[in-house]
């Protein structure tokens, strides 16, 4: 097997396309992402300060 070709090319070709991909992904799933990151951080928050009351 030709190691360049394999690493350059066909390397570049799956990463291109997993890129791609992965970035369809995430546009479609940003709403609902963002929603939740927010849902959990607010319970995070909200742990944090009934542990260490602020002031």
């Amino acid at each position: 097997m030709d190691r360049g070709v394999f690493g350059g090319f066909r390397l570049n070709e799956f990463t291109v396309a997993g890129n791609k991909n992965t970035a369809q992904i995430y546009s479609r799933g940003e709403a609902e992402c963002s929603v939740l990151v927010k849902k959990v951080s607010a319970v995070f928050l909200l742990g944090a300060t009934e542990k260490y009351p602020p002031g």
